[in-house]
């Protein structure tokens, strides 16, 4: 089951870390990696995407249960200000993949870039 409007607020350029509370997972093994990505519309396709896999983009906390995923300046820096789409999903040892988070990410605008 995902968590709907788990919206956010944030500054172009700055530096955010998101974290995600993750219910249902009773080993560590059943929280193996995750993606997250924003776009323009539920239906539209994916502008800045995060993956575990990649260092420095997603820790996963398999003893508290919690997906961080963090953005950088540069993630934001260039992008319009306006409401996008976010979507966080997991995947378990057997590489099944659950959306556990959607919401929108609110892009304000800043002077100091």
């Amino acid at each position: 089951m995902a968590y709907k409007n788990q919206d956010f607020e944030v500054w172009q350029g700055d530096d955010f870390k998101l974290n995600y509370n993750v219910d249902g997972v009773q080993a560590a093994e059943d929280l193996t990696a995750a993606k997250w990505a924003i776009s323009r519309s539920r239906s539209g396709a994916a502008m800045l995407t995060k993956d575990s896999n990649i260092t420095g983009e997603i820790a996963i906390d398999t003893v508290s249960n919690i997906v961080s995923v963090i953005l950088f300046s540069a993630d934001t820096l260039n992008l319009k200000e306006q409401k996008y789409y976010c979507e966080l999903e997991v995947f378990d040892s057997e590489n099944l993949r659950t959306t556990i988070a959607i919401g929108t990410m609110d892009l304000q605008p800043t002077i100091l870039k």
